[in-house]
Parts: C-alpha cells; structure tokens; sequence
C-alpha cells in the first residue's frame, strides 16, 4: 500500500489538534505511538473524496487541454487515483 498521502494526511490532522494547544512542538510525528488512530482518520478522510463533486469533474476536465475527457473520464480518474492510495 501507498501510506505516502495517508501519512500526509494524517499528519496533518494531528498538526492541526496539537498545534491549538502548543502541545504540537513537544510530540513528533515520526515519534508518535499514537499514530495509527490518526491513519485511521485520514483514510476515512481520503475515502470520503473518493466521489468527486461535479464542480471537481468539470474543473479536472478543463485541466486537461491536450485530452478531451468527459466528466465521467475525470471521475474514473480521480477514483483510481484516491483508490491508488487507499488500497493494498
């Protein structure tokens, strides 16, 4: 499994809870024992993107100049992309 987006992400959560506090500078994310509640979140996160809305689908479409993907190619590909990380 990719963990690369999934360690991003939860990081990031964690950041985000600890750094109100201060606490954020004391704890390590590399060091951190409680890691896997935060992968946890961050999967059901990255999950939760999985479906794209169709402002995503059309905004993905235009990015793409050289290929003329409907919305459903935009939404295929943004399935395997999320899928590429969440999967074993």
């Amino acid at each position: 499994m990719d963990n690369e987006m999934i360690e991003r992400v939860a990081e990031a959560i964690f950041k985000k809870r600890y750094e109100a506090d201060g606490t954020y500078r004391l704890l390590k994310w590399a060091d951190y024992k409680g890691k896997d509640f935060y992968l946890e979140d961050a999967k059901a996160a990255i999950k939760a993107m999985r479906d794209p809305t169709e402002k995503m689908c059309n905004q993905g479409a235009m990015e793409m100049p050289d290929y003329d993907p409907t919305n459903d190619d935009a939404k295929t590909c943004w399935i395997n992309m999320i899928d590429a990380v969440i999967n074993d």
